[in-house]
């Protein structure tokens, strides 16, 4: 578990490596846990939660275009799980975004974004 918040601004692939001792999580008690800033990151297999609950913040925040974003788990936040906000061709697939104050999956302004296979309430 890591008590901070990750802000992702390079091209990268983050993607957890199972070890049999479940998935990595990154935990915020002041903002997102994980903000997603560069176009096209792969983000895998992560368990992320915010727990202050101000507007914007979520588990996973994408602010960035053509990123895919699969199998996390965005569980228990404050305000919402995952949210994708004003940005283009970007996937969410197979996450789980539940049990979140207000929503499991937020989708503001974005276009052209594939959103399957996800449980969210």
């Amino acid at each position: 578990m890591h008590h901070e918040s990750l802000k992702i601004t390079k091209n990268l692939v983050l993607r957890d490596i199972d070890t049999g001792k479940g998935m990595p999580l990154i935990e915020s008690e002041d903002g997102p846990a994980i903000t997603i800033l560069s176009d096209g990151v792969i983000l895998q297999s992560f368990q992320a939660r915010a727990s202050s609950g101000w507007g914007s913040e979520a588990g996973i925040v994408v602010l960035s275009d053509g990123n895919l974003i699969k199998d996390n788990a965005a569980n228990r936040n404050g305000n919402a799980g995952i949210i994708l906000a004003g940005y283009e061709n970007n996937t969410l697939q197979g996450n789980h975004a539940n049990e979140n104050r207000n929503d499991g999956i937020s989708l503001r302004n974005c276009s052209n974004c594939v959103i399957e296979n996800n449980s969210a309430d």
